[in-house]
């Protein structure tokens, strides 16, 4: 009965006294004074993560603050105005294929000779 599910057989066996080695993700390692664990993998995982969190606050508060010192040094801006709309202008708008430069001098020619005709056509109607 002896070898029946029993571990410490096998610690006899060992040519130790008592001596039961356990491989569990712990790490765990039990002597003759009492169990004595060492430190996981996850301790260390959580006390990296938790300094990179720190680190990361940090770096953000720095960000912040250099941020309101941007802020004060620009002064106040004017409330009258919507920032989305500044620089346009209103009325009548460039062509989009002129503001973007897809045409070549030849096809921006045809173009224009065709909006002249089509204005003259309309002037005489």
């Amino acid at each position: 009965m002896a070898g029946a599910g029993g571990g410490a057989g096998r610690a006899r066996e060992a040519g130790g006294v008592g001596f039961r080695r356990r491989s569990t993700a712990r790490s765990v390692t039990v002597s003759i004074f009492g169990a004595m664990a060492n430190r996981s993998r996850q301790t260390f995982l959580k006390r990296r993560k938790e300094k990179e969190r720190v680190a990361k606050q940090k770096a953000k508060e720095l960000r912040r603050r250099e941020r309101a010192i941007e802020k004060a040094a620009e002064g106040p801006r004017p409330t009258n105005t919507d920032r989305d709309l500044e620089g346009i202008v209103p009325g009548p708008q460039e062509p989009v294929w002129k503001m973007a430069d897809v045409l070549t001098e030849e096809e921006v020619v045809e173009v224009e000779a065709a909006e002249e005709e089509a204005r003259k056509a309309e002037a005489e109607a």
